[in-house]
């Protein structure tokens, strides 16, 4: 099959009690013959249901996309501006809870993001500025 990469977001969460990774781009094959630059981007799990759905501007994200679990259930939602994350930013656990949130502007986190544990429980806090943790808080 012929394939060309473009950018699919990828929540990557680790549980650490220091910093947690959000957001990853990885590539992923699409038809070689149909560059997708501009317009609809929408991927299907295996077993047909919706993985991520956004906006292409010029070959970049742009707006709210949307990235959900196997199961159905919401697994982000992020917003971009001109390929960059910009904005308010969540990612759920498989049973719907919060995993994380808080804030991006220019592509670096800022303000003060928000961590749960799988059961609904606040983890932490940690307090970002220019993409620099500043505090963390149990």
């Amino acid at each position: 099959m012929k394939t060309l990469s473009i950018l699919f977001l990828l929540i990557v969460v680790s549980c650490s009690r220091e910093e947690v990774n959000i957001p990853v781009e990885k590539n992923i094959a699409v038809d070689q013959k149909k560059s997708i630059t501009d317009g609809e981007f929408i991927e299907y799990h295996p077993n047909g249901v919706l993985k991520t759905k956004g906006l292409l501007k010029n070959g970049k994200r742009t707006g709210t996309w949307t990235a959900y679990h196997a199961n159905g259930n919401l697994y982000s939602e992020s917003k971009y501006k001109a390929g960059l994350l910009n904005g308010k930013t969540a990612a759920y656990y498989p049973n719907g809870n919060v995993q994380y949130m808080g804030l991006y502007i220019g592509g670096k986190k800022d303000d003060l993001w928000f961590f749960y544990r799988e059961d609904g429980a606040l983890e932490k806090d940690v307090l970002f500025k220019n993409g620099e943790r500043i505090i963390t808080t149990p």
